[in-house]
């Protein structure tokens, strides 16, 4: 089993699609790596394009992809595929694509309630319930002294 893992941000908004009874969620991640050149010994930043498809049955909601747009971080798993095609001019070239199994926002690009919509897991929700504990003051029965 080969599995992927990745932390970028959207390239462009999410886009909806209808394939037979499910529904695809398409989006670009863009993911910036950093490395010293050994000739130049300079830092080199290379982006790495990756097309995503997030799959759901016809049941399923899509609302996550209101969420998903340009300029939001996102950390996915899923699995890796490479695509072969052919540029116009000639060369053969390949992209990395990902079937989205997991999708988590990292960051917002705007501020949003993160409850208003099903599709996050319970486990990002408890991480924002902690979030928001840990920012409210104590009460004073909680003080330990």
């Amino acid at each position: 089993m080969i599995k992927l893992t990745l932390l970028g941000n959207l390239g462009h908004d999410a886009i909806i699609n209808n394939v037979n009874d499910s529904k695809v969620i398409s989006f670009s991640v863009a993911i910036n790596q950093n490395y010293t050149d050994s000739k130049t010994k300079e830092v080199v930043e290379r982006t790495l394009w990756v097309q995503c498809s997030y799959w759901r049955n016809r049941d399923q909601s899509c609302k996550i992809a209101e969420y998903l747009q340009q300029g939001t971080k996102v950390y996915l798993e899923g699995v890796p595929f490479v695509s072969e095609y052919t540029d116009r001019n000639g060369e053969k070239r390949a992209s990395l694509s990902m079937r989205v199994d997991f999708v988590e926002i990292a960051s917002f690009k705007e501020k949003v309630d993160v409850e208003t919509f099903p599709d996050v897991n319970v486990e990002q929700q408890a991480q924002n319930a902690i979030k928001n504990d840990l920012t409210k003051p104590p009460a004073d029965d909680d003080l330990s002294f």
